[in-house]
């Protein structure tokens, strides 16, 4: 049963910790599922893919179009995913050159969960310059 906040139908109308960006549907997927969720990735073509992935400690990939209101909008909701992809078959190519990491991974331990990458930031810099900030 799908829960919304703001749905017409009153029996859809909850709040519901399945609802990204809260985590609950992550959470319950790694519960079940046995999913090491700090060695995994959220990819999603929204801000609350990003929030949900990094409430739960996996790391982002932000698809999409890398448009001057995107950038306001992470920085306003505090968003900022680990890498972007401007679709699938890039984001995947993210993931498979990223070193191996979760428990007993030699690179977990020298990368923050909630670190924003080197593109994320030079992209969001270059998109303040342009706007004289």
């Amino acid at each position: 049963l799908r829960r919304d906040p703001e749905a017409v139908t009153e029996e859809y109308r909850a709040a519901c910790a399945c609802r990204k960006p809260r985590p609950g549907l992550l959470q319950q997927a790694a519960g079940e599922l046995n999913i090491d969720l700090s060695a995994s990735f959220m990819v999603g073509d929204g801000l609350t893919d990003v929030l949900a992935g990094k409430a739960v400690g996996c790391s982002s990939i932000f698809i999409g179009t890398q448009k001057p209101e995107h950038f306001e909008m992470m920085r306003q909701l505090k968003a900022f995913p680990d890498n972007l992809a401007t679709g699938l078959p890039e984001a995947v190519a993210l993931i498979r050159s990223e070193p191996a990491r979760g428990p007993g991974s030699t690179a977990a331990a020298g990368k923050a969960p909630d670190a924003v990458s080197s593109q994320t930031r030079n992209q969001a810099r270059a998109h303040r310059s342009a706007d004289g900030r």
